[in-house]
């Protein structure tokens, strides 16, 4: 089971983790310390619970996903995960805030855990960030016989 990590203070910075519809997860610099600042990051996918994990990776892990600099001055970090969203069928309808994500050592080494249940939508995008009746029961438009595995695996949870 992940165990909870003692939280490190970068500045004054509280961590902040989005993702949107293109599936780009961005993080500040806080969040991006959190997982010790790698190259590139796996991700998981629970499906149970709707949480994506952002982990450091190791050398086991087969799926990587490169981490790039964004934004003004370049200190955020983004991670293009469409790939992850149409393995899982995920749909986002607006951009998704997880303001204060939780970290977790998973196997060894951290990971962001982001709750796509408790995410945010941004500012001005209305209560659920969704579309229609039916998205309001699915939060994030999943479908509805998920397989939860890490992308290109067949077993199931988190590895």
């Amino acid at each position: 089971m992940a165990e909870q990590r003692k939280r490190r203070v970068c500045g004054a910075a509280r961590v902040y983790v989005s993702i949107n519809r293109r599936g780009e997860i961005a993080m500040n610099a806080a969040a991006f310390g959190e997982i010790d600042e790698p190259a590139s990051v796996t991700l998981m996918y629970e499906a149970k619970k709707r949480r994506i994990g952002v982990k450091f990776p190791v050398s086991a892990d087969e799926n990587f996903f490169p981490v790039r600099r964004y934004g003004r001055g370049r200190r955020m970090r983004i991670v293009r995960a469409a790939r992850l969203l149409k393995q899982f069928g995920i749909e986002i309808e607006r951009t998704l805030i997880f303001a204060d994500a939780e970290t977790v050592m998973f196997r060894g080494s951290p990971m962001l855990v982001l709750d796509l249940r408790a995410a945010e939508s941004e500012p001005g995008a209305g209560a659920t960030g969704l579309r229609g009746a039916d998205e309001l029961k699915n939060p994030v438009g999943m479908n509805k016989n998920p397989v939860a595995t890490a992308p290109g695996s067949d077993r199931a949870g988190y590895r």
